[in-house]
């Protein structure tokens, strides 16, 4: 409303502080509600194994840390220092406590949803990635959401004086509502037909 009363100059100074506004809201709801997926499936208290295969990995956070520690050594062999032996170790450990994992409740550590407080297409695929999700199904939107991350950037590092033109911040803020709204019916149907489980099909 503010924007019919302006200049055309003007409009395209005001939209820097609409595309700052949209970034963080996108940012912010993307965190939300795949922080809300998450907090779901914790509290259903699923069987590591029935999980799919993303979704159990990355419930296997801390194990993974614990293997790739290297500062973990064998208790055999403490004045040995061949780096491999160790590492054997913990292969060891790893196989041998396999079958508890499988059948030990899921737990997907909060720090899987992370937007690196700079997200933009290729962030958000590494998270759906992590959640088992489609990780490309926003493709058609990359171009976009790229330039809504670059734009935001630029005008917080005080570029872009001269503003937003109208035809930009259009296509940026459809790209990012149709983002939202894809997330909300993709989360939907993960949840409802049970997707985040293994697949039993041959």
């Amino acid at each position: 409303n503010q924007l019919a009363s302006m200049s055309q100059e003007e409009q395209k100074r005001y939209r820097k502080s609409l595309v700052t506004m949209l970034y963080s809201h996108f940012e912010g709801f993307c965190h939300t509600i795949l922080s809300i997926y998450v907090d779901t499936l914790n509290s259903l208290s699923l069987r590591r194994g029935d999980l799919n295969i993303n979704l159990a990995v990355s419930s296997l956070a801390d194990i993974f840390r614990d293997y790739d520690n290297k500062e973990r050594k064998s208790p055999y062999f403490t004045k040995v220092e061949d780096k491999s032996t160790h590492h054997f170790y913990r292969q060891v450990e790893l196989v041998a406590g396999l079958d508890n994992f499988l059948n030990e409740s899921a737990v997907i550590p909060s720090m899987v949803v992370d937007t690196e407080q700079n997200i933009g297409p290729d962030v958000l695929k590494k998270i759906l990635y992590k959640l088992g999700f489609p990780h490309d199904v926003f493709d058609t939107y990359k171009a976009d959401m790229l330039q809504l991350l670059n734009t935001r950037n630029a005008i917080a590092h005080g570029k872009m004086k001269s503003g937003v033109e109208s035809k930009d911040y259009e296509r940026i803020e459809k790209a990012a509502m149709n983002t939202m709204r894809g997330l909300i019916t993709l989360i939907m149907d993960h949840l409802t037909n049970k997707k985040y489980k293994k697949s039993t099909t041959a």
